[in-house]
């Protein structure tokens, strides 16, 4: 069967790219805001302080944004704040001259594509950061807009963004090496490796030392819970009243000299069966400064200081003849 074409027909075609991802785009972008409000958990920073109060020098915290668009642009902090969830303590930051306030940041260059980078210093003196990081936070809230274009087409439509155009808010936290501690606490988790299927009825009591050479001009007192493969408290060992010394600071606010200390403790009865059948321990160590008259409640820490901890155990062992 054919069909036949005349002059008084026509074909149309309509034809579209569909699905197609641009690999820049350039003009005028635009304007539109960017609203980012979310809570970051698990900040490791602190995750071994368990309790007591640090008190810092200054402190001081970066807000780096990176603006991969080629558009002006501002970033206002509607909030930022630190919560410790074991012991409830949040802080908000307070800084007049940032939160809540447009902070203008850069724009990315083309030929060669360099990001924009802006820097918000947040310190001491103009901010209470040193309030939201001596409450030893573990999660971290923030609520930040950025505006793209505030002021319009400013640029001329020369606006631009590639592939590869990100925006990124980070935080950089730096403190210094000098502080005061009250009751600071720390845990730490390690393994016991005593063997208690074989060769332990005739154990008798154990003698306990724990050797610590310290120069931090901080005092230190130990107490170690030992538990079995599904965490189950079986029972503790309480070195209380009887302190890791501190380094003794010299005139000149440094520790020169270790400082040795040594305790000891007879261990028995269930207690000694817990060490036996223990997997792993628990360690909390609670620190306190150490201060002279002539020197600051705020002592500093230099990179030869160290502390190192032993623990050592003499056995009393019974043994019967007919054993050979």
């Amino acid at each position: 069967m054919a069909t036949y074409i005349t002059l008084e027909d026509s074909l149309k075609v309509v034809y579209g790219l569909e699905g197609i991802i641009p690999n820049s785009l350039k003009g005028y972008l635009g304007q539109y805001e960017i609203a980012v409000a979310d809570t970051t958990s698990g900040v490791e920073l602190f995750d071994q302080f368990e309790s007591g109060e640090i008190h810092f020098g200054d402190i001081n915290i970066d807000l780096e944004i990176t603006n991969g668009l080629g558009a002006s642009g501002t970033v206002t902090i509607n909030s930022l704040g630190g919560t410790n969830t074991a012991t409830g303590e949040t802080v908000y930051l307070n800084c007049p001259t940032v939160v809540g306030v447009p902070n203008n940041i850069n724009r990315a260059l083309n030929n060669p594509y360099i990001p924009g980078y802006t820097t918000i210093f947040l310190t001491s003196d103009n901010s209470n950061v040193n309030e939201l990081v001596e409450i030893f936070p573990d999660k971290l809230f923030y609520d930040v807009v950025m505006k793209v274009n505030p002021n319009g087409n400013e640029f001329n439509y020369q606006d631009f963004v590639i592939a590869t155009s990100v925006i990124d808010i980070g935080f950089n936290i730096s403190m210094p090496l000098d502080f005061f501690a009250s009751d600071l606490t720390l845990l730490s988790e390690f393994p016991v490796t005593l063997d208690a299927e074989s060769g332990t009825e005739g154990i008798g009591n154990i003698d306990l030392t724990l050797f610590a050479d310290n120069t931090f001009p901080l005092e230190a007192n130990i107490n170690i819970v030992f538990m079995d493969d599904l965490g189950t408290h079986l029972d503790s060992l309480n070195f209380s009243g009887f302190d890791i010394k501190a380094g003794v600071l010299a005139e000149d606010c440094r520790v020169h000299e270790v400082t040795q200390t040594e305790i000891h403790q007879i261990v028995d009865g269930e207690l000694k069966d817990a060490i036996l059948n223990a997997t792993k321990a628990v360690a909390t160590i609670q620190f306190n400064t150490a201060s002279i008259p002539s020197c600051s409640d705020i002592v500093k820490i230099y990179s030869d200081y160290k502390m190192a901890i032993q623990l050592v155990g003499d056995v009393n062992y019974t043994f019967s003849t007919a054993d050979f």
